[in-house]
């Protein structure tokens, strides 16, 4: 094999490492030991340039930078070999990088020329495993099924060693027949092969209840002393055959893992396979997860929905995280009677495909009526404008929002549009400072009406404003003043500022439109922006001088970016699926478990694939499991209250998640000020 991988100098963490197909295990130890650590092929350690910029290409594989990495990585493979001490190390990871860029057929021309340049080298393994990951991608299941046992018996790796366990298990459970295993196990003449494929195939037998033949398979076992691998998987068999037939269950995880979305697909992986590694050390099941790559592709999601769903012993799917795909494969998981839960799609018409499709992201349509319902009842906003993206993710949100104000009895002012990026938004605010206008002016005429009245009675008679005024009338728009001696004729202007029934300053309405006159007489303001829209509307809005209360979208869920704004996030709201307390006890201990048992902290992604998982093995506690039961446990389950988002589907509409946050900006903090929970709003009690 060569030199053995030393754990120092250089580490590389192999993160979202399954394309086709993974099954997650309890015992296995993903964090600080899901790592390979690079030194160079003679063993010693590389202080120079090419070392440190091969460390930085291993940073940026690391964080799913993957185009970033592939740049440093060429040029490390272009310095010459007798200068260069990480060549194999760095045609691995070209390898490894183009994979992950969906970029399969440079993988494999790659990976056949390092297998004949670098036949000793210490990366063998981990470069097998790759092409076996493809013709998993490929459904070249056989091929895979052999590079598999390939680097099982090569690899010195008790991290990838774990990994391709976890890989080939279900390949051979689920993805190959009895007969096809056979007819494999027979055609190889490697006594290792044929002894891992025997231990396999009597698994078989046993889970179709054939325990004679499995007997037959173990009884012919032989020359498996001294591998460690097959004497461990011997040991696993046996424990299997004393166990119920079937009692192996998998929920299917369709993600991209590679292509433009690998980095989300990676992240909510991680998650995924820390809810799932939770779940069996505390219950004890075992369910695992068969990973599919869809590398975002529609099509290839369908085909996958439709191979998982023929296996009953697949309880339910999880992913895809984008709505296009979502939408394509719920019409086949529906017809396929399997319950489907989405971590991250958000279009509104996604549960509307049938019973068996659970949304667990807020989609458009709750959203903004939800916030909508906020402002009206806790608010108490009378009129609203908007100020809104024009594509399917700002309309949707407007319209729900317009539509619970509207419904309250609330009174929509105007509707304003923008295509593209928010960069010039001044023909959309100077119409909100023109309607502004329009309203303070017949707030003032309403005030003038309700105080004449008064004005007119302002006598002497009456112990009133002046002794010396016997009468007060109007006469077409003058008011006349009469004295013993004197008749005073003032507009209405005057008439109310000189008798103190009003100021001066609540007629200082300009005719000429000036930004330095405040609006302030519009109660809210709608802003579903998107997310880079933010920094460039904010300015505009302070520009502009409209001061209204404001309500927006999640996109505005940037702690830092309110701190630089204080003032405009003073005013704002906005409603958000997800938030973090990461001062609480339960998040820091939640940090730390995840962070030791992954190998780094949660991010957003992460916990999203975490708390939608959780959610849905929530309906496998039972003892009798099935696909029905879990569809009814999701349907019906209490509110959950997970790290970072709430999760119910009983509230106004059917499977779809109807839960959230309103959170606010307060002490630099951002902090809920309510929950909605099935649809209802609970405000936060301040202390």
């Amino acid at each position: 094999m060569g030199m053995m991988k030393i754990a120092t100098h250089f580490r590389i963490k192999i993160t979202g490492a399954f394309l086709l197909c993974a099954v997650l295990m309890t015992g296995i130890m993903f964090g600080q030991n899901d790592q390979t650590s690079w030194w160079s092929e003679d063993g010693t350690e590389e202080p120079d340039t090419t070392g440190n910029l091969f460390q930085k290409g291993i940073n940026l594989y690391n964080t799913e930078k993957y185009f970033d990495a592939l740049t440093i990585f060429q040029k490390i493979s272009i310095i010459p070999a007798s200068s260069n001490r990480f060549m194999s190390a760095t045609q691995m990871m070209l390898i490894k990088t183009y994979f992950r860029l969906g970029e399969s057929d440079i993988s494999i021309v790659l990976g056949k020329d390092f297998e004949k340049r670098f036949p000793d080298s210490n990366y063998l393994d981990d470069v097998r495993f790759t092409l076996a990951e493809i013709d998993l991608s490929r459904e070249k299941t056989d091929d895979a099924i052999i590079k598999l046992l390939d680097v099982l018996k090569i690899s010195d790796d008790p991290v990838l060693i774990a990994k391709t366990k976890q890989t080939i298990d279900p390949t051979l459970d689920i993805f190959i027949s009895t007969e096809a295993l056979k007819t494999l196990r027979d055609s190889t003449t490697d006594n290792f092969q044929k002894n891992f494929l025997t231990l396999k195939l009597a698994e078989k037998y046993h889970a179709g209840g054939n325990n004679k033949f499995a007997k037959q398979e173990m009884d012919s076992m032989s020359g498996i002393a001294g591998n460690i691998v097959l004497v461990q998987q011997f040991n696993e068999t046996e424990k299997y055959l004393k166990s119920r037939q079937n009692d192996q269950y998998y929920i299917g995880v369709i993600l991209p893992l590679s292509g433009s979305r690998a980095e989300v697909g990676s992240q909510v992986l991680r998650g995924v396979r820390f809810a799932l590694n939770q779940f069996r050390q505390t219950n004890g099941k075992k369910i695992s997860a068969i990973v599919l790559d869809n590398q975002s592709d529609m099509a290839q999601s369908i085909r996958q929905v439709q191979f998982l769903a023929k296996n009953p012993r697949v309880l339910a799917i999880f992913g895809p995280i984008s709505s296009e795909n979502a939408i394509a494969i719920a019409v086949v998981a529906n017809q396929s009677r399997i319950p489907m839960i989405t971590p991250t799609a958000t279009a509104s018409r996604l549960t509307s495909m049938g019973p068996y499709i659970f949304q667990a992201n807020l989609d458009f349509e709750n959203m903004g009526g939800f916030l909508g319902k906020y402002a009206w009842e806790v608010s108490r906003v009378q009129n609203i404008a908007t100020l809104s993206p024009a594509d399917e993710f700002g309309k949707e949100i407007t319209d729900a929002f317009c539509k619970s104000i509207d419904e309250s009895g609330g009174k929509i002012l105007t509707q304003q549009w923008y295509s593209g990026e928010p960069d010039v938004l001044k023909s959309q605010l100077l119409s909100m400072r023109q309607i502004g206008k329009e309203i303070k002016r017949e707030r003032l005429a309403d005030k003038i009406r309700s105080i004449e009245p008064q004005l007119m009675r302002l006598t002497r008679a009456q112990g009133g404003w002046r002794t010396d005024i016997t009468l007060i009338t109007k006469r077409f728009d003058q008011y006349e003043f009469y004295t013993p001696d004197t008749i005073y004729y003032l507009t209405p202007k005057e008439a109310l500022i000189s008798t103190g029934l009003m100021a001066s300053s609540e007629f200082e309405i300009p005719d000429r439109d000036s930004i330095q006159y405040p609006i302030d007489v519009i109660d809210g303001i709608l802003l579903p922006s998107q997310p880079g829209d933010t920094k460039l509307i904010v300015p505009q809005m302070n520009y502009y001088n409209v001061n209204s209360q404001l309500f927006g979208s999640g996109n505005w869920y940037d702690q830092n970016f309110l701190k630089n704004n204080r003032e405009f996030a003073a005013r704002l709201k906005f409603i958000s699926d997800y938030y973090l307390d990461i001062e609480s006890k339960t998040y820091k201990t939640f940090v730390a478990q995840y962070t030791k048992l992954i190998g780094s902290a949660p991010n957003r992604f992460d916990l999203y694939g975490y708390d939608t998982m959780t959610t849905l093995l929530g309906g496998m506690k039972g003892n009798e499991l099935s696909r029905e039961s879990v569809k009814t446990y999701l349907a019906h389950m209490p509110v959950y209250n997970g790290i970072s988002r709430k999760i119910s589907f009983q509230g106004n509409r059917p499977r779809v998640n109807s839960c959230a946050f309103i959170l606010g900006f307060e002490n630099d903090v951002v902090r809920p000020v309510a929950f909605i929970e099935n649809g209802n709003i609970v405000p936060v009690k301040k202390n």
